[in-house]
């Protein structure tokens, strides 16, 4: 999956997750969490680390919902 289909594919699965879980309380916006990244953020964060390899492992070790790790996963081989 090309890495622009794997950003709309993260958007479509991801939001149906309630804002509460997103933001971690009600009255907080999702993207002011600490270190959330919102979908079109990730292939800016990949160029930024030079791109991924076959032999490259990306390890997300945030507490979020997983969003970073599956946009990665389908938009790279």
């Amino acid at each position: 999956m090309s890495p622009s289909n794997g950003e709309r594919a993260v958007t479509v699965i991801f939001a149906k997750v309630p804002r509460e879980v997103v933001a971690q309380g009600a009255n907080r916006m999702p993207n002011r969490n600490a270190g959330e990244l919102m979908p079109s953020g990730i292939p800016s964060l990949l160029r930024e680390l030079g791109g991924l390899i076959e032999n490259d492992i990306f390890l997300d070790i945030g507490a979020g919902v997983g969003n970073v790790i599956a946009q990665v996963a389908l938009g790279t081989n």
